[in-house]
């Protein structure tokens, strides 16, 4: 009966997954679906508050303003799934990877900074399929210097879920770089609501230094870099609490463990995020190859007078920026050179 029980938790989870390619057409979230939040204070009237570091200055030495600079954008792993299926390599159980698209948008903190504390804040956007109207996962995050004199090269982020309500209105605007006003305003006009929920013990810390174990895959790449006489030896991240045990957004009642480190370049952005059977050990979602998903930059953001505006830096890969950036002709054409989308795929292997 536990086998059973380890093999319908996976199987559930993955199904549930596919809430959140069609949850949007109706103006729902998956968190908004299930009814699931926490309290956590008012902070409609900090929304105001914007980071001094926010100008994208690429002379800055600090490590901040680097973290800032490139920890923004687009970001899209298209061609790791080419060369997976070129190799027979199929999600999940068949050791590849989906196709996933990162976009991250600079907003202004939602906390106030403390005293000689430096904030920043970005609302973080996943979709699979280079399709923007089929996010399955929204995020706010939070990034602080840490205020210690022998740490300045250290930063720590913490994660929050939205608002279902903001949530769902940001899936609603066409142009993401319209989302920080359309979350102050939002704020603003709901001075009493929780504009974000605590995502617990999930809290990740940015530095130079590589984990020699955590980030031996980084450790590779940095090793080609050298040998192409790249300097660029990146930002990474590890979980502040080395795991966590968290509650399922999709299925309440069940628990998950969360292992993630993370690993910045100026042109690409690698996510090894996995989330566990916290009793078995059984992949819920991840690569089970241990290999993580590796995101190429699309685009710079850069900022204007009237706001963000998206500057694409990959051609290549500007159609998985959405319908307005491509033929549908094009996109059919991504789509079958890797055996077709997530949701065709998953229902293959159901089958």
């Amino acid at each position: 009966m536990r086998v059973d029980k380890r093999f319908s938790s996976a199987r559930i989870h993955s199904l549930l997954l596919l809430l959140g390619f069609f949850l949007p057409r109706w103006g729902l979230s998956v968190d908004a679906f299930l009814m699931i939040k926490a309290p956590y204070p008012s902070i409609a009237s900090c929304l105001s508050l914007s980071s001094s570091l926010e100008d994208n200055d690429d002379s800055s030495n600090s490590f901040f303003e680097s973290l800032l600079s490139r920890f923004q954008g687009d970001f899209d792993n298209y061609h790791q799934v080419v060369q997976d299926r070129s190799q027979g390599l199929l999600p999940r159980e068949g050791g590849g990877h989906e196709q996933i698209h990162c976009l991250l948008v600079p907003v202004p903190p939602v906390v106030i900074p403390q005293t000689g504390t430096t904030v920043a804040g970005r609302l973080a956007a996943f979709y699979f399929d280079g399709i923007p109207q089929r996010i399955f996962r929204f995020r706010y995050y939070e990034l602080k210097c840490v205020d210690d004199e022998s740490s300045s090269s250290m930063v720590n982020m913490t994660l929050y879920c939205l608002h279902p309500t903001l949530e769902g209105q940001l899936r609603g605007i066409s142009d993401p770089m319209e989302w920080p006003q359309a979350m102050s305003e939002f704020a603003s006009s709901q001075p009493d609501e929780p504009v974000v929920t605590l995502l617990p013990n999930c809290d990740v810390q940015w530095s130079r230094d590589l984990d020699p174990v955590q980030h031996d895959y980084a450790q590779r790449r940095n090793d080609e870099l050298q040998q192409q006489s790249t300097s660029d030896t990146g930002i990474h991240a590890v979980m502040v609490h080395g795991q966590a045990i968290v509650d399922s957004t999709m299925m309440p009642g069940t628990k998950i463990k969360v292992l993630d480190q993370l690993s910045l370049w100026d042109d690409q952005f690698w996510i090894h995020d996995r989330g566990l059977d916290p009793e078995t050990g059984d992949f819920i979602y991840g690569n089970q190859r241990g290999v993580p998903y590796q995101l190429e930059r699309v685009t710079q953001l850069k900022q204007t007078t009237s706001g963000w505006q998206r500057h694409v830096t990959n051609q290549e890969l500007q159609w998985t920026l959405g319908p307005t950036w491509r033929t549908a002709e094009e996109y059919q054409a991504k789509l079958d050179a890797v055996g077709g989308g997530v949701s065709s795929q998953l229902n293959r292997r159901s089958k």
